[in-house]
């Protein structure tokens, strides 16, 4: 089955020349979903948050949503999201980024 954007509301600001029919895959930087398991390892200097191993499907858009609790304020985190098959198969993908935490709370 092909994927196709499908928008719920209108943005805000539309991108030029955004074409809001136009399929997935022909998307300028677009990146298939694929079918398989994803885990998130959020870690600092002295922690290391990690999620379960869950699968991710068509069904949802190929996406994982999970709250990640427990982070600190003004702590630099390395997020490592890995992607693997299933749980026989080795892992196959890895992204890794960088967050600055910052909280404050209001009075």
């Amino acid at each position: 089955m092909p994927i196709a954007h499908q928008q719920k509301e209108a943005p805000f600001r539309s991108p030029i020349d955004f074409d809001n029919n136009i399929p997935v895959h022909k998307m300028d930087g677009a990146v298939a979903g694929s079918f398989g398991q994803v885990n998130i390892e959020v870690q600092s200097k002295d922690t290391v948050i990690k999620t379960q191993w869950e699968y991710v499907s068509a069904y949802k858009d190929f996406t994982l949503k999970r709250k990640i609790t427990g982070l600190k304020s003004n702590t630099h985190y390395v997020i490592t999201i890995r992607g693997r098959k299933d749980n026989t198969a080795p892992i196959s993908r890895r992204q890794k980024g960088n967050l600055r935490l910052l909280l404050w709370q209001m009075k």
